[in-house]
Formats: C-alpha cells, sequence, structure tokens
C-alpha cells in the first residue's frame, strides 16, 4: 500500500509541476503502522520547509484526491458535498475500497483538514508547527482537542515517508522523540 500510495503522490507532482519548496508527503495511521489494506482510508499529510507555498501544497492535496476518487472506491459521503445529502435523493452504490480519509467532521486526518471552521487536523504544516502541535496533544490534551482524547498523538506516533525529503521526515521524528523523553 506504501507504494500504491506513494505512486499517486508521485503523479499527483507531475500534474501540479514541481514543489516550490522543499517538502515530505508522510502517511500517518494504518499506513504507517503497517495494517492498510485494499479498503484502508488514507491519511497524509504535507511537512514543509517554509509555509510561504501552502497553496501548492493545497492543490496538490486536492488533486492526490481527485486521483483516489478516480479508483471509483470513495463513497461521495466521504467527500460531505451537502447537495447530495441534502434530500437523501442520491445513494451512491460505490465499492468502498481505498479512499482517503474524508472531509466529513468526524474524519479529516488529511492535508486540507475536515472542512470545519477550525479545521481540526489540518496537514499542510512545517516540522516546527507539527512538533509543538503534537507536544501540546501529547502533554495536555487540552479543552479544545477533548474530542480527540489523545488521537492525534497516537497518530503522529507513526509515520511513514511516501514522497519527498527523508530530511525532513528525521527532523520531524526527532522532534516529536523529544516530546517523549522529556516527559519520562
Amino acid at each position: 500500500m506504501i507504494d500504491f500510495t506513494s505512486t499517486v503522490i508521485e503523479e499527483a507532482v507531475k500534474i501540479c509541476d514541481p514543489a516550490p519548496c522543499e517538502f515530505a508527503c508522510v502517511g500517518i495511521g494504518s499506513i504507517a503502522r503497517g495494517e492498510a489494506t485494499s479498503y484502508s482510508d488514507l491519511e497524509f499529510l504535507f511537512l514543509l520547509k517554509e509555509t510561504a507555498h501552502e497553496w501548492y501544497f493545497e492543490r496538490l492535496a486536492v488533486t492526490t484526491y481527485f486521483l483516489i476518487g478516480n479508483l471509483g472506491e470513495t463513497k461521495l459521503k466521504y467527500m460531505n458535498i451537502e447537495e447530495l445529502s441534502k434530500d437523501k435523493w442520491f445513494e451512491n452504490e460505490s465499492r468502498n475500497g481505498f479512499k482517503i480519509d474524508g472531509l466529513s467532521p468526524n474524519a479529516g486526518n488529511i492535508p486540507t483538514g475536515n472542512g470545519s471552521e477550525e479545521k481540526r487536523n489540518k496537514f499542510i504544516t512545517t516540522v516546527d508547527e507539527l512538533v509543538a502541535k503534537h507536544k501540546e496533544v501529547y502533554r495536555d490534551v487540552p479543552d479544545r482537542y477533548n474530542h480527540l482524547k489523545g488521537d492525534l498523538s497516537a497518530m503522529l506516533a507513526s509515520t511513514v515517508l511516501l514522497y519527498g525529503s527523508k530530511k525532513i521526515v528525521n527532523e520531524f521524528t526527532c522532534g516529536t522523540a523529544a516530546i517523549g523523553a522529556t516527559e519520562a
């Protein structure tokens, strides 16, 4: 599944042109733990060297969503399209297979987040920002993350490079390892 997902990301980069800065596309959740199957939802993030080019990575993320959606295994309900759910007139008979995590309020472990106002887990970020968020959740699970109860911390505990800079992933891994070491 890692190789397949890496190919999807690589194809999206070809469509969007080369990235304007150094980055890493990182798999989290079941793909990082080696538990992903052909029926898994794909959870991933973009770690950037600088946030000035966030627009490119939003475009890249949406391109990956379309590529994965075109496999025909993502039910449209995962896209949280209001017009399709208003009167329940649309029944999607798609197979439930390999898909992105989704845009519904209870999903969204994807680069663009879940579409909610606070964009709970928006994952287009720098190493420093994500390590700080991980540290905050790891230590306190503050009120605004109560609905996660440590889920974000668990989600970021395992990562795998899907595409891009191994150096950036190593920086993140070292940063999160330091959090655990200071807590021991």
